[in-house]
């Protein structure tokens, strides 16, 4: 059972779901995703950062924080950002939904950001990493790539921007 738990938990486990989490290189390259958004103040901030240095990063986006944020998303895409599915709700229990309810998250998210760029989805990172079977049927459904990471910043806590740089930093290997 604790292996169950710690394998749904961890979604580069690889136990209920085939994910990407890491790159397969040698060469001094990483890539970069944000998870959550899109957010009206952190995001903006983000993208300058991001187009001052001519970086491209992965923005996995939450469906109910679309509305409100519509510019956000459009901005993103223009940068040639790729967009993923981050679910509509990030639900903590969104791993017990039954397949027909995540798939109709996928899709509501999926359809927000298309209508608003033209483009559609194909990945998706279950929100905390968290997995299950249902995940694994809906995405396989939908034919959604799942996508996981290897480097893990632990942002949302109260630690410091040294602190969380540091603990990213430290990890920080080609392909990671």
């Amino acid at each position: 059972m604790a292996f169950t738990a710690i394998g749904s938990a961890q979604i580069s486990s690889q136990f209920f779901l085939k994910a990407h989490c890491q790159g397969n290189t040698t060469q001094n390259q990483i890539a970069i995703s944000f998870d959550d958004g899109p957010h009206e103040e952190i995001t903006p901030l983000i993208l300058k950062t991001l187009k001052k240095y001519k970086v491209p990063a992965s923005f996995f986006l939450i469906g109910k924080n679309i509305a409100g944020n519509e510019a956000l998303v459009k901005q993103i895409a223009a940068q040639g950002h790729l967009i993923g599915n981050h679910s509509f709700s990030h639900s903590r229990y969104l791993a017990f939904k039954s397949v027909s309810e995540l798939k109709q998250e996928l899709i509501e998210t999926n359809a927000l950001v298309s209508g608003l760029t033209g483009k559609e989805m194909l990945y998706f990172r279950p929100p905390f990493g968290a997995t299950s079977p249902r995940i694994a049927r809906a995405t396989e459904q939908l034919d959604f790539k799942n996508i996981g990471w290897s480097i893990r910043s632990f942002d949302t806590g109260s630690d410091s921007a040294e602190v969380i740089t540091e603990r990213v930093l430290s990890q920080i290997a080609p392909g990671k």
